[in-house]
């Protein structure tokens, strides 16, 4: 907020959640100036920058019965798991990817199609108790159940700052993924979208 008020002071931003929209009709239509996020695919009419590489974690409270050593694949399967994810309507929501009009976008935030493949492989089918668009209601669930998140590291190392979790690792290979800016690339001549995407870039470097 500091830096809009010291160099963009004209300049408005709104934040719009997560939600179940079309992300890529809003952006065609000029509603969105750029989206960010995790998509396995970018159309060519869509123009994308990589801000920075993400691996997930395992998110828990302190005094969680798995806080004390290594999760197995078993143990993870055994506790639910509260997911953020683009839509709440039930499970399938929390498995794979959003397609819109050639922009394909991870539909919950971790790699599930790692998960799924690592469950697959033991015999097992993990319990997603909760899935919530609401990355702020994380934080309650975990410290007062014994639920478990899988996050990207970056957002988790903020929650242990300031709430009684702490992080574990994955019982299975997690895989780097990037998160992303896509915006339109027929406004690659907007000044004030260049500027934006430049101080995007340039946060997520701080990241």
């Amino acid at each position: 907020s500091d830096l809009m008020s010291s160099v963009a002071p004209d300049i408005d931003i709104r934040i719009l959640p997560l939600t179940r929209l079309d992300l890529a009709e809003q952006l065609d239509v000029g509603r969105i100036d750029v989206a960010v996020g995790v998509f396995a695919s970018v159309p060519p009419r869509l123009a994308a920058r990589k801000l920075w590489s993400q691996v997930d974690v395992l998110v828990l409270r302190k005094g969680h019965p798995l806080a004390v050593g290594p999760i197995s694949i078993d143990d993870l399967a055994n506790y639910p798991l509260v997911a953020v994810s683009v839509e709440t309507d039930g499970e399938s929501d929390v498995i794979g990817c959003i397609e819109e009009r050639g922009l394909s976008r991870q539909s919950v935030m971790f790699d599930s199609e790692r998960l799924m493949a690592a469950m697959r492989a033991a015999g097992r089918t993990p319990r997603i108790r909760v899935t919530t668009p609401h990355t702020l209601a994380i934080p309650q669930l975990l410290q007062r159940t014994d639920m478990i998140s899988i996050l990207p590291r970056q957002w988790a190392e903020q929650l242990v700052l300031s709430h009684d979790l702490t992080i574990a690792a994955l019982p299975y290979q997690g895989r780097p993924t990037d998160l992303q800016a896509v915006w339109r690339a027929d406004r690659r001549h907007d000044k004030a979208l260049v500027w934006l995407i430049s101080q995007l870039t340039e946060l997520a470097s701080d990241i």
